[in-house]
């Protein structure tokens, strides 16, 4: 006979496949080891999560923006990486600007910054 509290059995167990979201930002990890109070870590981590419903949340944090875990399944995985191809190339655009910061402008030749120019989207002029 069971329990009227008993749970459902948890979605994250070790060798799960994970989805790190971090405000957006995703990353993969995998379920390392379940504790009996039904906390779980990651692999190379100590950090304790605990799960909640279809996800997980960081045990012990108390900040507004903490991340959250999901299964990376079929059922989301063109979202998470659409996401993930999103944020790579938002983070190749903050290096390219970042060297175009650094570089004097005698360092750069006409013909680089017309390529530059022809490769940016052209915004309409009111």
């Amino acid at each position: 006979m069971t329990d009227a509290t008993e749970t459902k059995a948890s979605l994250f167990v070790p060798g799960a496949r994970v989805a790190v979201d971090n405000n957006g930002s995703f990353r993969e990890s995998f379920v390392d080891r379940v504790h009996k109070n039904g906390n779980f870590t990651l692999r190379g981590s100590s950090q304790q999560w605990r799960p909640y419903q279809n996800t997980a949340r960081p045990t012990g944090d108390s900040s507004w923006m903490r991340p959250r875990l999901q299964i990376w399944d079929e059922t989301n995985n063109a979202r998470i990486r659409s996401a993930i191809a999103a944020q790579n190339r938002l983070d190749r655009i903050r290096i390219i600007r970042a060297r175009l910061d650094n570089t004097k402008s005698d360092e750069i030749t006409d013909e680089q910054l017309t390529a530059i120019e022809a490769a940016l989207p052209q915004k309409e002029k009111k």
